[in-house]
């Protein structure tokens, strides 16, 4: 992973609301048991079809998944939405070798730990704090 991407959580920043428990996620089913993986700060990504596609990607450690896993949709809350309102999708699902990464992430990304896919791979979910598009 490359320094645009902070996975790890500082011990001495305090955490709070969605930080801590994805209360942003707008979630009212605690078996989900949401657990922060990711701080994104100037992360590229791209967006379609209610989630942002991320250059890095993330790999749940637990899950054992060697690939990390790139698209993660969004949290639904009315805060979350608004931020992505007016924005063009830029995610190429043809070819996402060739995929611009038109928008620079700052939020969290959240795994869903009470949940098991049927394919194995992690359940994610990302708020935004701010999202910018780059020329």
């Amino acid at each position: 992973m490359t320094g645009l991407l902070c996975i790890s959580v500082s011990c001495k920043e305090k955490l709070t609301g969605c930080d801590l428990d994805a209360s942003c996620c707008d979630t009212s089913d605690s078996s989900a048991d949401y657990v922060l993986i990711a701080k994104l700060e100037n992360a590229p990504a791209d967006y379609g079809n209610g989630a942002l596609f991320f250059k890095n990607g993330f790999i749940v450690k637990e899950l054992k998944i060697k690939y990390p896993q790139r698209s993660v949709p969004l949290c639904e809350h009315p805060d979350n939405i608004l931020k992505i309102k007016g924005l063009s999708a830029t995610t190429n699902y043809n070819d996402y070798a060739n995929t611009p990464y038109k928008y620079r992430v700052w939020g969290r990304v959240f795994w869903a730990r009470g949940y098991a896919s049927t394919t194995g791979i992690a359940i994610l979910r990302s708020q935004i704090d701010r999202i910018e598009k780059i020329n």
